[in-house]
């Protein structure tokens, strides 16, 4: 945040205006901005985590939730996620729901073991 805060500084940005900007002051294009979008997706693999977690761990919520997170998943393909990572975290979505409905030590590998 100390460094957007700079940059709008530097660039002399209007506290209500746009943040990011060129050298010389001018705000960026919206062409610029989703190049920079898909810059950012294309080197943070985190983006096609946040689409399939998103995706996975709506399915038994309800159709509210499953809309939410089919736009958060959008979001993140226009972001540049790497789309061939998402059904594998929309299977480690899954995972976590079913985990999380488990009672706590059920998984006997979890469990520690007996003391004699």
């Amino acid at each position: 945040m100390a460094r957007l805060a700079q940059h709008a500084q530097e660039r002399h940005a209007p506290p209500d205006g746009q943040l990011l900007r060129y050298a010389d002051g001018r705000p960026i294009t919206h062409r610029r901005y989703d190049h920079l979008w898909d810059r950012i997706g294309r080197h943070l693999p985190w983006v096609a985590e946040v689409a399939g977690l998103a995706l996975g761990t709506s399915e038994s919520k309800g159709e509210e939730y499953r809309v939410r997170a089919q736009a958060v998943a959008e979001l993140c393909c226009l972001a540049g996620a790497d789309e061939p990572l998402i059904p594998g975290w929309i299977d480690e979505g899954r995972r976590r729901v079913n985990v999380r409905r488990k009672p706590p030590f059920s998984d006997p590998a979890m469990r520690a073991p007996r003391r004699p």
